[in-house]
């Protein structure tokens, strides 16, 4: 049992699943309680606030902190974000490989404290908690037509939501 069994939560990822090891993962991370803080969909275009630009720019930031994860492709929609992302499964010269966990719980970390400070300035809009929801969504993307799905769906989704929404 990990810690999060024991405090009545299980977690989601395969257990023996190595996540540190080479490969292109599909990411989904939703805002805390779905609020949208990122910005609005406009006839099927997402207009991303200084907050979905910011939460973009951070995970295209991630390589100067983990050297060997590669940012592939970002998109902040207003509650939620997808992202591809590859991890080269190499060891750095320290000898520290990143596992997908700890670059996400990285990445969300940081952005909620970027987040919290203007929301405390009064430049954005205040939430209870966290920014982001515990857990997030991952699919290991396995081949070329997998990637090319995936960044369709990311293209596509603003176009989506205005459907959703009969907007």
């Amino acid at each position: 049992m990990d810690g999060t069994e024991r405090r009545g939560r299980h977690s989601i990822r395969l257990p023996g699943y190595d996540y540190g090891r080479a490969g292109i993962y599909f990411l989904t991370i939703c805002t805390q309680g779905r609020l949208h803080l990122f910005g609005e969909v406009r006839a099927g275009v997402m207009l991303c606030s200084a907050a979905g630009y910011m939460v973009q720019e951070a995970f295209y930031g991630l390589e100067d902190r983990f050297p060997t994860v590669h940012p592939i492709h970002m998109a902040a929609m207003p509650d939620h974000v997808h992202a591809l992302i590859q991890l080269s499964g190499a060891y750095t010269p320290s000898g520290y490989r990143p596992t997908l966990g700890e670059v996400v719980g990285w990445y969300k970390h940081h952005t909620h404290l970027l987040y919290r400070r203007k929301a405390c300035a009064g430049q954005w809009p205040c939430y209870q908690g966290h920014l982001w929801q515990r857990d997030f969504y991952e699919h290991r993307v396995e081949t070329a037509a997998a990637l090319v799905a995936c960044a369709q769906y990311m293209v596509e989704n603003p176009q989506r939501w205005s459907e959703t929404r009969g907007e």
